[in-house]
């Protein structure tokens, strides 16, 4: 924040409100439980899938980083129709390729 010219205080009784999504659907993908929320905006979805690509591939490999890619794109299909397929192959590859930061 200081770096883009924000000042900023501590404030000890500050209370966060931070909702949780609305609308969170459950899934079963090759015994494994994938939490997705519909609905959501395109640049939120990108975001979503590209780093849970990319973190997948840090912690378990490629291998299940490109499971992880095929559920989201079954999940957006599914509950979002297949529209959604090109912006979830966009960020998968992003996220696979470890291009991190602003949206291109």
């Amino acid at each position: 924040m200081e770096c883009a010219g924000f000042s900023h205080t501590a404030v000890q009784a500050a209370i966060l409100d931070h909702p949780g999504p609305q609308n969170m659907v459950m899934m079963s993908f090759l015994g494994k439980r994938l939490f997705f929320e519909k609905g959501l905006p395109d640049w939120k979805l990108h975001y979503k899938v590209r780093n849970m690509v990319w973190l997948k591939r840090q912690q378990s490999g490629g291998t299940k980083a490109i499971l992880t890619a095929l559920a989201y794109a079954l999940a957006a299909v599914r509950f979002d129709g297949p529209s959604r397929l090109p912006l979830v192959f966009k960020a998968s590859l992003e996220g696979w390729r470890g291009k991190l930061g602003r949206i291109s």
